[in-house]
C-alpha cells in the first residue's frame, strides 16, 4: 500500500574492524499486516495474505552509502528473507556469488565471498542502469550482525501482531536461516582458492575510419567479476560491469565518450545506432537530433545536410552515415570478440548473450540499409551476349599411368633421373604445364623439361624486384611474369620468347592469378594488391581496370564467362572479364584463408566466425549471387574442403579433435550428416580428400599430419580401411598431397608409399627425399620432390624418381 510519507524505523546497526552496516526497515508494514489480516476470513482460502506482498522502505547503508536509497518500497520479507538464504549459501560454501532481485523494482544486489571477504553491489536494471556500488568490500560479521539483528526486529513484531504467523511456512524459513546464522560464529567467505594463471594486461582496440573518426576502449582485463565468471549465475550483470573507458578521436582532438562501466555504455552505443538506423530506414525528411542523454555515453548525433554531425562533450566532427554507423557497429563486434577472449564461459550469461545478438542484428540491419549487395537478375541475356568467353587453362600435363596394376607388381625399381639446383626457389608454385615444370625463383622464371630437368628456356633479363612467390603464372599458351613497376610481360610457354609487355600501373607488383581468353585475345591479370586488369594482346592495351579499394583478393577463379574474386573485407564478386563489369557484389562476411570454390554449378565459400570458434559454408547461385543456402558449422574449418560427386567433405576442428564432416549439397536441407574423428597433431591441415571409385561407389582417402590414413564411403561416411605408420609419427612434415595411379594410392612423406586403393594394404615402399615439401606425380610414372635449403646460401632441389622397371609374378604358364 503506497503512502506519500513512511516513517522509518530502528533495524541493525552494526560496525566491524572494516566497515559499518546498518539495515533500517519503516514503521508502515505493521499497519498493511493488520489491514489485511483481518481481511482473511473474507477471503477465499487459497487467496490468504503472503508477507511477501508487504512492502515498505528498507535501507541498506553501508559506511553512509544508502544502496537502496532510490527504491521507494519493497516486499521487506522477500528482501530479507533473500539476504538471510545467500549469506547461508555464502558462509557455507555452496555459493560464491548471491544475486538478490528486488520483486517489485527493476534493481538487484548482489553479494560475493572472495578471499574471506564479501563485497557488495547494487544496481538498476532499468532504462537509466544506475550503479550505487559495484564491489564495495564490507565487513562479513558487521553485515551478518545488522542483518540477523533486523530480521530479529521484523520477527519479533510480526509475532506481536498475531502469534499464527509463527506456524507459516515462510516464516519458519526465515527463522532456520536466521538460526543457522547465528550459531556460526567464524563462518568462511569465500576462502582464497589458488589459481595458477598469468595476469592479463589491460585490453584496448579502436577503429578508425577514413573521414577522421576514432572510436576506441580500454578494458581492466583482471577485473575478479570479470574473469571469475563461470556459469553459476545465467543473468549476471555483476560480472560485466568492470571498470574501462570508452575514447573517441575528432580529428586531433581526444574525447571521452565513457569514464566508466564500458559494458553498460556499449548498450547505450548499440541503442543509439538502432535510433540512427530507424532514421535511414525511414527515409525521413525530418531534422536528425538525436540529443537525449544515454546511461553512460556521451554522444550526440545531428543533421549536417547529407551527412551526420557527431557531438561528444562539446567537440563536433562531420561524417557521413555509413561510415558512423560501420564504425560504431564495429567497436562493438571488436569488445564482444575480446571479452570472450578474456572468459569463454561468458557465453553461459543471457546479459552478454543479449549484448552479442543485439550487434549482430543491427550489423544485419546496416548491411541491409548501408551495404552495397548487388545482384545481377538477368543471366540468360549475359550468356547469350558473353558465353563465348572461355578461359583456356595452360597446357593440361598428360595423365600418369602404369602399365600394369599395381596391386599385381611384386616389385617395383623406382630410380633417381635428374636433379636441378638453384637457390630461392618458390616450391609452393611449381607448377607442371603440358610436359614442362614452370618454377619461379628471385631473379629468374624457368621452364624445365618435366622427363630429363634440363632447362627449355629461362627469363631472368628484367631482374624482377617481384618475389618468387608472385612472379610468374601459366595461362593458355602464355607465361605471364611480373617485372616490378606495374609492367607484366607474357611469354610463348613452349620456347619462353617474350610475345609483349605491358604497363598495368602502381598496385600491380606479385601476380595473384591469370587467364587467358582466347575467343576475344584477352588477358586478364589480377595482383596481390587487391587489382585487376585486362590486356588486349593484339593492340598491347589495357581494356579496362578494376580494383576494390582498400581490400585484397583473398582468391579468385575464372569460369567461364565469369571472374569470381574473393576480397578480405568478406565480399564476393563476379565480373564480365570482356568489360569488367562488376555483375554482382554479395557481402559474405566473416574470415577464411579457403577462398572460393566451384562445383557443379554453383559456387562455394567458407567463412570464419573468430568469436564463436565456428564457420559457415556459403553456395551461391553464379550467375546471379543469390545465396543458395548457408549451414553453420560447429568447430573452425582447418583444411581444403573437397568436392566429390554430390557432396562436400570439410575437414573441421573442435577442442582439439580433427574430423571429416559430409554435406550432402544436393539434399533439401543440406546439413551435415555424418563425421569421422581424425588423429592430427594440429601443426598441417589435413590433405584434400582423394575421389576414387570402389565397385561403383564413391569412396575419399585423406592423410593428417600424424600419418594416418583413411579410406571412407562418401554416401554415409563408413571407414572402408584406415592404416597408421608402422611406428609412432609425431608429426608428418607438410603432409603432402595424395595421388592415385589405377588401383593404387601413393603418398610422400619420409619415404613414398604405396597401397591398395581397395584394402589399404602396403604395397610398396621405397625412398627418394629426407624432407620433401612439394610433391607432383607426372606421366607415365615420375615423382618430382622438392626439398627447401636448410642453411643461407645453399641451394635448394628439385629430382625426380621414375618407376619404369617392375617384376610381376604371372600365372599359369607352360609346364
Amino acid at each position: 500500500m503506497a503512502r506519500a510519507h513512511r516513517q522509518r524505523a530502528g533495524g541493525g546497526a552494526w560496525r566491524g574492524s572494516m566497515s559499518q552496516v546498518e539495515i533500517i526497515v519503516g514503521r508502515g508494514w505493521k499497519e498493511d499486516v493488520r489491514y489485511l489480516s483481518a481481511l482473511d476470513p473474507l477471503r477465499p482460502a487459497e487467496s490468504a495474505m503472503s508477507l511477501l506482498e508487504i512492502r515498505d522502505i528498507i535501507d541498506i547503508v553501508v559506511d553512509g552509502t544508502n544502496l537502496t536509497a532510490s527504491i521507494p518500497e519493497e516486499a521487506i520479507f522477500g528482501v530479507v528473507g533473500g539476504l538471510l538464504e545467500g549469506l547461508v549459501a555464502l558462509s557455507q560454501g555452496t555459493r560464491t556469488k548471491v544475486i538478490l532481485e528486488f520483486p517489485h523494482e527493476p534493481w538487484e544486489l548482489v553479494l560475493v565471498a572472495r578471499d574471506r571477504q564479501l563485497f557488495v553491489s547494487a544496481y538498476s536494471l532499468g532504462r537509466d542502469k544506475q550503479v550505487v556500488a559495484r564491489d564495495l568490500p564490507i565487513d562479513a560479521a558487521a553485515f551478518v550482525g545488522a542483518l540477523t539483528e533486523a530480521a530479529e526486529e521484523l520477527l519479533r513484531e510480526l509475532f506481536g501482531i498475531s502469534e499464527r504467523f509463527s506456524s507459516e511456512r515462510y516464516v519458519r524459513q526465515l527463522s532456520q536461516w536466521l538460526g543457522v546464522l547465528k550459531r556460526g560464529r567464524q563462518l568462511s567467505y569465500g576462502a582464497a582458492v589458488p589459481i595458477a594463471r598469468e595476469p592479463l594486461a589491460d585490453r584496448a582496440s579502436a577503429t578508425s575510419s577514413t573521414e577522421g573518426l576514432t572510436l576506441g576502449y580500454e578494458l581492466v582485463s583482471e577485473d575478479a567479476g570479470l574473469r571469475g565468471y563461470h556459469g553459476e549465475q545465467i543473468f549476471d550483470l555483476h560480472a560485466l560491469l568492470f571498470p574501462g573507458t570508452l575514447r573517441a578521436e575528432l580529428g586531433d582532438a581526444t574525447v571521452l565518450l565513457s569514464p566508466h562501466y564500458p559494458f553498460l555504455a556499449m548498450g547505450s552505443l548499440l541503442e543509439r545506432a538502432r535510433q540512427l538506423l530507424s532514421h535511414l530506414e525511414a527515409r525521413s525528411e525530418e531534422r536528425l537530433e538525436l540529443i537525449e542523454p544515454l546511461p553512460y555515453l556521451n554522444l550526440k548525433v545531428r543533421d549536417d545536410g547529407p551527412r551526420w554531425e557527431v557531438d561528444i562533450s562539446g567537440e563536433r566532427w562531420s561524417v557521413s552515415p555509413t561510415e558512423c554507423l560501420d564504425r560504431m557497429l564495429t567497436l562493438s563486434e571488436l569488445f564482444v570478440q575480446d571479452l570472450i577472449e578474456l572468459n569463454p564461459r561468458l557465453e553461459l550469461n543471457q546479459r552478454f548473450v543479449d549484448l552479442d545478438d543485439e550487434v549482430q542484428k543491427l550489423r544485419q540491419w546496416h548491411r541491409d540499409l548501408c551495404g552495397n549487395d548487388v545482384y545481377h537478375d538477368a543471366p540468360e541475356a549475359y550468356l547469350r551476349a558473353q558465353g563465348h568467353m572461355q578461359p583456356e587453362e595452360f597446357r593440361a600435363a598428360p595423365s600418369p599411368g602404369f602399365a600394369w596394376p599395381l596391386s599385381q607388381v611384386h616389385t617395383l625399381f623406382p630410380r633417381a633421373r635428374w636433379e636441378y639446383r638453384r637457390a630461392g626457389m618458390d616450391l609452393s608454385t611449381t607448377r607442371l604445364v603440358g610436359s614442362g615444370l614452370l618454377l619461379s625463383t628471385p631473379i629468374s622464371t624457368v621452364m624445365l623439361d618435366a622427363r630429363s630437368g634440363q632447362e627449355l628456356w629461362l627469363w631472368g633479363e628484367a631482374r624482377s624486384p617481384v618475389e618468387a612467390r608472385g612472379r610468374a603464372r601459366a595461362a593458355g599458351p602464355w607465361v605471364v611474369v611480373a617485372e616490378g613497376q606495374g609492367r607484366v610481360r607474357w611469354l610463348d610457354a613452349a620456347s619462353g620468347a617474350p610475345a609483349g609487355s605491358v604497363a598495368l600501373g602502381t598496385g600491380f607488383g606479385a601476380l595473384k592469378e591469370v587467364a587467358y581468353y582466347p575467343a576475344e585475345g584477352l588477358l586478364v591479370v589480377a595482383s596481390d594488391q587487391g587489382k585487376m586488369a585486362c590486356v588486349d594482346l593484339d593492340a598491347r592495351a589495357v581494356r579496362w581496370r578494376f580494383a576494390v579499394g582498400p581490400a585484397r583478393f583473398s582468391a579468385l577463379i575464372f569460369d567461364g564467362p565469369l571472374i569470381c574474386a574473393r576480397t578480405t573485407e568478406g565480399h564476393l564478386i563476379a565480373l564480365s572479364p570482356s568489360q569488367g563489369q562488376v555483375l554482382w557484389r554479395v557481402r559474405i562476411g566473416g574470415h577464411s584463408e579457403k577462398g572460393v570454390m566451384v562445383h557443379q554449378g554453383r559456387y562455394y565459400a567458407v567463412t570464419h566466425d573468430t568469436h564463436h570458434r565456428g564457420s559457415t559454408v556459403h553456395a551461391c547461385y553464379p550467375f546471379t549471387g543469390r545465396s543458395v543456402w548457408q549451414i553453420r558449422l560447429a568447430g573452425w574449418v582447418c583444411g581444403a574442403p573437397s568436392f566429390i560427386d554430390q557432396w562436400m567433405v570439410v575437414p573441421v576442428e573442435r577442442h582439439g579433435q580433427v574430423s571429416l564432416c559430409g554435406i550432402a549439397l544436393e539434399a533439401v536441407q543440406p546439413q551435415v550428416s555424418w563425421r569421422i574423428d581424425l588423429l592430427s597433431a594440429g601443426l598441417y591441415e589435413p590433405t584434400p580428400a582423394v575421389a576414387v571409385d570402389l565397385g561403383g561407389q564413391w569412396h575419399g582417402v585423406v592423410r593428417t599430419d600424424r600419418g594416418e590414413t583413411t579410406c571412407f564411403r562418401v554416401d554415409d561416411g563408413a571407414i572402408r580401411w584406415q592404416a597408421t605408420p608402422a611406428r609412432e609419427t609425431l608429426l608428418l612434415y607438410g603432409n603432402l598431397d595424395l595421388f592415385t595411379i589405377g588401383d593404387a594410392l601413393i603418398s610422400v612423406g619420409e619415404d613414398v608409399m604405396v597401397r591398395d586403393l581397395r584394402s589399404g594394404r602396403r604395397l610398396h615402399t621405397f625412398e627418394a627425399m629426407e624432407s620433401p615439401e612439394q610433391a607432383l606425380l607426372s606421366a607415365p610414372f615420375q615423382l618430382i620432390l622438392g626439398e627447401q635449403a636448410t642453411e643461407q646460401g645453399e641451394e635448394d632441389v628439385l629430382a625426380a624418381w621414375s618407376v619404369d622397371h617392375f617384376m610381376a609374378v604371372l600365372e599359369g604358364g607352360g609346364g
